[in-house]
């Protein structure tokens, strides 16, 4: 598997996660909890594509420090862009945090568990 394939495998999967977040929270608490499970979606997914661009922004064949910068400046970035989206999420659905922090770590856990299942091939652990 190709490091893009993956990459995009991911965020179709982090996409497909946050609006079934988003459309559970509709059916138990509304529209406003909806958009707040797509805020907390948000809040996972934008940040970890900025990484994932930062990162295959470099070519394959690159240069060791090259490939470490791009994964530094893209963490650093990562790290202050979800800051500020938690901020900007809080103002607008502080009454509503269930709805945006579980829809944060389910979008979150697919990094985790796209990690596991890309490591399980790699070792030929199917």
């Amino acid at each position: 598997m190709t490091l893009r394939y993956a990459v995009l495998r991911i965020g179709c999967g982090q996409l497909a996660v946050g609006i079934v977040c988003a459309l559970l929270w509709l059916f138990v608490a509304g529209t406003e909890a909806a958009r707040a499970a797509l805020a907390g979606a948000a809040v996972a997914f934008l940040p970890w594509l900025v990484f994932a661009l930062a990162v295959l922004s470099r070519k394959p064949g690159a240069a060791p420090g090259a490939m470490l910068s791009a994964f530094y400046w893209g963490g650093a970035f990562k790290f202050i862009l979800t800051a500020v989206l938690f901020a900007v999420a809080l103002v607008f659905h502080a009454e509503l945090f269930a709805p945006l922090i579980t829809a944060f770590v389910a979008v979150l856990a697919v990094n985790w568990l796209a990690l596991l299942d890309l490591s399980r091939g790699l070792s030929g652990k199917r």
